[in-house]
């Protein structure tokens, strides 16, 4: 069964280059243009994995890790930030809420695709236990 991934961003061009550099891997891609539409599409379908920008319009990369962490049901759903925003108060931020990565734009396709196949890797071997 093919993974299910979820690329956020408020720049389509970025979501399409982060589809291309990916589909040759056989994942199956969910695309959200804000936060607001991510957290919906979350809650809504079962994924593997979400790939999120930090700054967008409306609530940001950070608030919808917030909100999906404090959902039961998204809560344990993987989440690596692929941002511009590069600062240290950023990724303490993302780190306290339990983001898996922290990539830097631009991204490269090879550390972008073994970054993902890592975090995959991760929660087959160690999936989230059950309450």
């Amino acid at each position: 069964m093919k993974k299910r991934i979820l690329v956020i961003d408020d720049d389509a061009t970025v979501r399409e280059l982060v589809v291309k550099m990916l589909e040759r891997d056989q994942y199956e891609f969910i695309e959200a243009h804000n936060g607001d539409a991510g957290v919906a599409v979350a809650s809504e379908q079962s994924l593997d994995l979400i790939l999120c920008d930090c700054t967008m319009p409306g609530i940001t990369g950070l608030q919808v890790l917030e909100t999906l962490r404090a959902n039961e049901t998204t809560a344990s759903i993987p989440f690596v930030f692929l941002t511009a925003t590069d600062d240290a108060a950023t990724r303490r931020r993302a780190d306290e809420l339990g983001a898996e990565a922290f990539m830097g734009k631009p991204i490269g396709i090879g550390a972008l695709r073994e970054l993902v196949a890592n975090v995959l890797q991760r929660e087959d071997t160690n999936p989230p236990s059950s309450p």
